[in-house]
């Protein structure tokens, strides 16, 4: 689920950055944010975790290896991000492959992302709009190009941090806020912005960040952490369809990409 929310929140930082001015562009930009939702929904595992009884006498890489995604089939994160542009509050939604993303960003509203498998199809709407877009599953190479292009260059994944070598990573066992956690810090070289340093503190139970900062000459940037967590199966099926009173435009995310059919 990683990419997943760090990729998320530091294209809302180009979104906050970029002044939300309206138009063409402004559209292209959020529906960049929220489908990112959709590559780390189709990358979420539900393997459980055993890293508590596993972990007791390793550190570094190791220790790190021991973590597994965990994302029960029906969930609720609430996040807060703050930055040097603001600050921005998102609730995520999760009930089987249904996603609902509603993110508060100071002075533009809440905006709104539906994912309904069942269409095959997500929403994104500004509340208080008559007016959204809507797009069909992005397909496998529109996914790589939102992975490798859509994050500034910054790897929050897990699996691909462990890939990184021992050598490149700390890891250690850590609580915060009473929970058990791995504290992990590495440094990641973002194309044409410098060399960042992220640490990470991940859930021993769902195997994702409850909090993260990225740093960078000893300057903190971002801050990002999980104001609430639980598995919640009494979601109502309503949060996953297309609200009414709202018309939706079709929308298509290969142009994003200069994807050829």
């Amino acid at each position: 689920m990683l990419r997943k929310n760090i990729g998320i929140m530091l294209l809302v930082l180009v979104f906050l950055l970029s002044g939300c001015s309206g138009g063409d562009s402004n559209v292209e930009e959020t529906t960049q944010m929220t489908t990112t939702i959709e590559t780390t929904q189709a990358e979420a595992t539900t393997e459980t975790t055993e890293a508590a009884s596993e972990a007791s006498d390793l550190e570094g890489l190791a220790l790190l290896q021991t973590l597994n995604y965990y994302q029960p089939d029906h969930m609720v994160i609430k996040y807060k991000l703050t930055s040097a542009e603001g600050t921005m509050t998102s609730t995520y939604y999760y009930s089987g492959d249904n996603v609902r993303m509603e993110t508060e960003i100071m002075g533009f509203g809440n905006q709104v992302y539906i994912h309904n498998s069942d269409e095959g199809v997500s929403y994104q709407y500004l509340e208080g709009d008559t007016q959204g877009i809507k797009f069909p599953d992005m397909s496998e190479e529109e996914s790589e190009a939102l992975a490798t292009g859509g994050d500034m260059g910054i790897n929050t994944d897990l699996e691909e941090i462990t890939d990184m070598g021992d050598s490149n990573i700390i890891a250690r066992k850590d609580t915060l806020n009473g929970e058990d956690v791995i504290y992990v810090e590495t440094q990641e070289s973002a194309d044409g912005a410098g060399t960042y340093m992220l640490k990470m503190w991940f859930s021993v139970k769902y195997g994702i960040p409850m909090k993260y900062t990225v740093e960078q000459g000893g300057v903190l940037l971002m801050t990002n952490e999980v104001t609430h967590i639980s598995e919640d199966s009494s979601l109502d099926s309503s949060l996953f369809t297309a609200p009414d009173g709202i018309e939706f435009i079709d929308f298509d995310s290969s142009s994003m990409f200069n994807i050829q059919p």
